[in-house]
């Protein structure tokens, strides 16, 4: 989960919160004028989100070639 909080108490508490979510100890939702702005995560967060990227990305190139196999086939007749 995480915690919530308008840019301007964000400005306020910006070194706590910096630790705290460098830490692990939590994640920040940072808002502004009631609408979603950003969110802070640690570096191991960072990480994590950064591989299941990379894997979803691989993922859909591997669907994407699966598919123009299939449609070449079926168009040389194939089917």
């Amino acid at each position: 989960m995480y915690r919530i909080l308008p840019a301007h108490v964000f400005r306020l508490s910006f070194s706590q919160t910096l630790l705290r979510v460098g830490q692990g100890a939590e994640r920040v939702l940072i808002t502004r004028n009631g609408h979603d702005l950003a969110g802070l995560v640690s570096v191991h967060d960072l990480d994590r989100l950064e591989k299941v990227d990379a894997h979803s990305t691989e993922m859909m190139e591997e669907r994407h070639r699966r598919m123009m196999a299939e449609f070449r086939r079926l168009k040389e007749g194939g089917g």
